[in-house]
């Protein structure tokens, strides 16, 4: 019999080899949509080698910027595939026969290979997303040309707000959303067939029928506060498994304190209840569509804008405002849209521990678990671009020093700012993002 010869023996290209593959090195094949020259430059439109690890690690789509250096990039998305592949490394050098020169060869049999398998290539990246929706931060000049103004643009905590503001330059306004899909696709423009009146006047743009759990959702101008609960939301109820002990223990949460985020709910109830938490709360509270507690889910029966005290659980958002700091911190649906469906998990909760000093001495420590999901702490960065908390559960003295700056002297309760001072949501968004440009400052990440 033939004996076919080993793939790292030099040999002709029209042989046979025969090659030794370890099945304990795998790869991961990315297709550039590119030319590489650079690879450092390659490695930084994709976040670097940390980031691709993540990627990795976590299942998501790989997130490509042609230009990393700019926040208002769009990025390109890349999904990986299973494949079946092998790393090759194949060398070819001249065959040099006796009479014949090696600069006289032309022909491809005058070439022989070495081929080694470096291993398996079980996943791929490709990019096959729309990535040509580019609005570049330039403006175009009396000559012609055209001049960035990024710099001009790009807010720095530092900055006077009111300078900032009057700043004599060009508006630069990106949309939010580019396209409703990121893949090509056909459309064939037909006649409406639905019947007009069946549908609802103030529909705008939604796929689906909104649904309807029962929950009561009103505006700060409402006169009258829900005082009992939809009777749909007892429908709903039925028809889930046995969730009384969710339901007391939700009942508890409410008469301990009158006003929660749906965040700070979740992480107080054990993991059983909370996946049926949108059925129970409708039957034990109301929702605040807009005003100093929008967001929030109020006890049945108690109104806010009547009682004092509720202003410590009065709503702040807060943004991180640097867009270079932005990409440093997760956004809050980025994660779950670029996870990919298969084999994907969901993130764990971001939870720190921060050492606490009740009595002041320094052997008197306790580790208490801070939930970053709905707290602030000063010395943390929040773990999403853009969250929303209840001043309580705002850990920073100057918030909570002037939340309690006018305690006493309320007179009036307004949509913006509550019962506390006029401008109190926007200083003390001034306040967080002082801390948190601080953190970014000296070097501190994400949670």
């Amino acid at each position: 019999d033939e004996v076919v010869p080993e793939a790292s023996d030099w040999l002709a290209g029209d042989k046979l080899y025969t090659a030794h593959i370890s099945k304990a090195r795998h790869f991961v094949c990315v297709d550039y949509p590119g030319v590489i020259q650079n690879q450092d430059r390659a490695l930084a439109t994709m976040g670097g080698l940390d980031a691709l690890s993540k990627v990795i690690s976590e299942d998501l789509k790989l997130e490509l910027t042609f230009r990393p250096n700019d926040p208002y990039c769009k990025p390109t998305l890349g999904s990986y595939n299973p494949t079946r592949n092998l790393l090759l490394k194949i060398r070819r050098r001249l065959k040099v026969t006796e009479g014949t020169s090696a600069c006289s060869s032309s022909s491809e049999d005058t070439f022989e290979y070495q081929v080694e398998v470096v291993g398996i290539v079980d996943r791929v990246y490709i990019f096959d997303k729309l990535c040509d929706f580019q609005f570049l931060p330039v403006v175009r000049e009396a000559d012609g040309k055209y001049t960035e103004i990024l710099s001009k643009i790009r807010p720095n905590i530092r900055d006077d707000r009111m300078e900032y503001l009057s700043r004599n330059i060009p508006v630069f306004l990106p949309p939010y959303s580019f396209s409703r899909r990121d893949i090509p696709v056909s459309y064939s423009f037909d006649a409406e067939t639905l019947n007009p009146g069946d549908e609802s006047e103030n529909v705008i743009g939604i796929d689906r029928k909104k649904r309807m759990h029962g929950a009561i959702h009103i505006t700060f101008g409402y006169p009258e506060v829900p005082r009992d609960p939809d009777p749909i939301a007892f429908q709903h109820l039925e028809k889930l498994p046995n969730q009384t002990d969710g339901l007391e223990a939700l009942s508890k949460l409410f008469e301990k304190r009158h006003l929660w985020s749906k965040a700070a709910l979740v992480a107080h109830l054990d993991k059983q209840h909370t996946m049926y938490l949108k059925y129970l709360l409708p039957l034990v509270s109301y929702y605040f569509i807009n005003g100093p507690w929008k967001n929030l889910w109020c006890k049945f029966g108690y109104d806010p804008r009547k009682d004092r005290q509720a202003k410590i659980y009065q709503t702040l958002d807060y943004r991180v405002r640097s867009m270079a700091n932005r990409q440093k911190v997760e956004a809050k649906r980025g994660q779950e849209v670029l996870r990919i469906s298969h084999g994907g998990q969901k993130p764990q909760r971001n939870t720190a521990l921060v050492q606490v000093d009740p009595s002041g001495s320094s052997q008197a420590e306790l580790a208490t678990s801070v939930d970053l999901t709905y707290i602030f702490h000063p010395d943390y960065i929040p773990i999403y671009r853009q969250m929303r908390y209840q001043v309580c559960d705002v850990h920073h003295p100057e918030v909570q020093r002037r939340v309690h700056e006018n305690d006493g002297q309320e007179t009036v309760c307004t949509e913006r700012d509550g019962w506390c001072v006029p401008d109190f949501t926007d200083v003390c968004r001034d306040i967080i993002s002082e801390a948190v440009e601080k953190l970014f400052a000296s070097g501190a990440s994400s949670v």
